[in-house]
């Protein structure tokens, strides 16, 4: 019996919640997954394996229809359903009169970005989408979606395929300029919690404090050392794939990352060399996971060195390296979780390699928490 795409039975909302969740446990966004009230679903030999879970809203004055959840079970894959479940789902909401589609869509999920980038959409800019709908439109859509919530992801948008509209890829936008935007809101994050930390806008410090030596005025050098090496070398092991990448910081999740660093605790902004075709294929996957190892092993031996010769490498203040070891600690306890903060390569490394994702993972809680 071959796949039927269908609308959802009320139902079944329950067995796809629970679907949703085995699938994404993994990853941890199964929690995520509500009872749908709107879903396309795919089902094989009378049982559903996937479905595609959409909402409606009217954003500026426009119908808007977005897709909260697509998945497929692992243990279907790769047999074209997501493909065919995709392709149906979005033109059963184009037939249903929407002036747009969007979906936000993981950092690292490249098949999801294959997916709907072959139905319509694109890795938009946020300017452009609220052009689009209207800037209280995307407000609604940017809170009500959890987007401000989303780190590690990007909104996917699509105009209406007879609307002549067209919304620029980020693949267009991609290299030199994106490195400098992650370096540049990752120092205002750290600027900003250190100024918290140090007591400077509470008055407990002055601010000439801050240009003090060895005082968080290192957050430029260490900045420049631990993410300028971060991105050096995850290109490095981009150039053994034979591939074409572009360097991209996600766009999801930047008010969230904002919050967090007032209250003086820094939570990075991520960003990671994303292949510009999709595979589903095992040298791929190792593709993927090789950029993300080059990149981990640096902040590790960044960490050693920090703690082991720093005292002996003086052309670096004492207090510089004090931030280094912080940052770069705190970098490796990110990078242990496959989840939220996906765009640190975790996941793309646990995907690979289920191997050297655990040597990595002891390494790093044996340097940051033993060293």
């Amino acid at each position: 019996m071959g796949i039927i795409i269908r609308e959802m039975e009320a139902y079944e909302a329950g067995a796809i919640q629970s679907l949703g969740l085995e699938t994404f446990l993994r990853s941890l966004e199964g929690f995520y997954v509500s009872r749908p009230k709107t879903a396309k679903v795919a089902v094989l030999n009378g049982k559903i394996v996937g479905s595609l879970i959409y909402t409606t809203d009217i954003c500026g004055g426009k119908k808007i229809g977005f897709v909260d959840f697509f998945f497929v079970n692992p243990a279907h894959a790769g047999r074209g359903i997501g493909r065919e479940l995709c392709k149906e789902g979005i033109a059963y909401l184009w037939s249903e009169g929407y002036d747009y589609l969007g979906a936000v869509v993981r950092d690292d999920n490249v098949g999801s970005w294959a997916a709907f980038e072959k139905n319509g959409f694109t890795n938009a800019g946020l300017l452009k989408i609220a052009r689009a709908v209207g800037f209280t439109g995307f407000l609604k859509m940017y809170f009500k979606h959890g987007y401000f919530l989303s780190s590690a992801c990007d909104l996917h948008f699509a105009p209406r395929p007879d609307s002549g509209a067209e919304l620029s890829s980020f693949k267009k936008r991609t290299g030199f300029g994106q490195v400098a935007l992650n370096l540049f809101g990752n120092f205002l994050l750290l600027l900003i919690g250190s100024m918290i930390g140090m007591g400077i806008l509470r008055g407990t410090y002055s601010f000439a404090d801050f240009f003090a030596p060895d005082s968080p005025v290192a957050i430029i050098a260490a900045l420049l050392m631990v993410f300028g090496g971060t991105f050096l070398l995850s290109y490095i092991g981009t150039l053994f794939s034979g591939r074409k990448w572009r360097f991209r910081t996600p766009t999801g999740g930047f008010i969230l990352n904002f919050l967090i660093s007032l209250v003086g605790f820094y939570f990075p902004i991520g960003g990671s060399f994303y292949p510009q075709q999709y595979e589903n294929t095992s040298k791929f996957r190792r593709d993927m996971g090789l950029s993300a190892l080059w990149s981990w092993l640096y902040i590790m031996v960044l960490l050693t060195v920090a703690v082991i010769f720093a005292g002996r490498l003086t052309f670096i203040s004492t207090g510089t390296w004090a931030f280094i070891s912080e940052l770069t600690s705190l970098l490796l306890i990110f990078r242990c979780l496959p989840f939220p903060h996906a765009n640190f390569g975790t996941s793309r490394i646990f995907a690979w390699n289920k191997i050297v994702y655990g040597v990595m993972l002891l390494g790093s809680v044996y340097l940051v928490f033993f060293l």
